[in-house]
């Protein structure tokens, strides 16, 4: 099946995943975001949620990170709201090099690891029904952009965090609440490479769930150092959600 490629990557190899030099790779089918880098999360979250519907959705994250480090909220949302999606297509908006980081420019920029502070900066999701699988401490989380006096002043929004792996707390939330946006690294999953039948266990339950879930956003790991694993997991999502990808991934005409 053909896909619409909002941003092709650029002709260069793809086996070795994108990185800054490289534009993304990135659909949307029904209620799935495809792509292979979180920077564009916060996009996918405005082009999902009206401006009417702020602070109704649940939020579920499924990372091995938190994704809240400090960004310049305002500034950065006020971009990508004037200009959409083209906002993406300038390569300085994705630098996280020593030389950006050390300028601060990074502040500036949507990296994979503070995007979703703008989201909760404007209330995207309800404060109170934020939920996150994710391997770090919880308090990583509370070190992060959202423990910033210039943002929040020190109004941290509280969260429920599930550090074990279980899928039964997952599918709990998923049957108890409604009007979910769920966002999904596969990074997450990567403990469980030589365990695919616990992977497909996740897949399916929030596949038995879509009725509850507003759309989910998926990504690859693109720092990942063995893209293959990537890929294999993207395998088991596709044919549970019958996306009918041809994998290894091929860089769009």
């Amino acid at each position: 099946m053909n896909y619409k490629i909002l941003i092709p990557l650029k002709k260069k190899s793809y086996r070795d995943h994108t990185q800054e030099e490289n534009l993304l790779f990135f659909f949307k089918k029904d209620k799935i975001y495809l792509m292979d880098n979180h920077r564009l999360s916060f996009w996918c979250f405005l082009d999902g949620i009206k401006n009417e519907d702020f602070g109704k959705y649940t939020y579920i994250h499924i990372d091995d990170h938190f994704d809240t480090g400090t960004v310049y909220c305002e500034e950065l949302a006020n971009k990508v709201k004037n200009n959409g999606l083209s906002f993406y297509n300038k390569l300085d908006q994705f630098r996280n090099d020593t030389i950006a980081i050390k300028n601060k420019d990074n502040l500036r920029t949507f990296l994979c690891g503070n995007y979703l502070m703008p989201a909760i900066f404007y209330n995207f999701f309800n404060n109170k029904k934020l939920f996150f699988f994710v391997k770090q401490e919880t308090s990583t989380y509370y070190k992060g952009g959202l423990n910033d006096n210039c943002f929040f002043n020190g109004n941290i929004p509280k969260i429920k965090h599930y550090q074990r792996k279980r899928v039964t707390d997952l599918e709990k939330i998923l049957e108890s609440e409604n009007n979910i946006v769920l966002n999904i690294d596969f990074d997450y999953f990567s403990d469980f490479i030589n365990k695919p039948q616990i992977i497909h266990q996740y897949f399916s339950v929030i596949k038995s769930k879509m009725r509850k879930i507003k759309f989910i956003l998926v990504s690859l790991t693109t720092s990942s150092n063995n893209w293959k694993e990537q890929e294999d997991i993207l395998k088991i999502f596709s044919d549970i959600f019958d996306l009918k990808l041809e994998i290894p991934l091929k860089i769009s005409s």
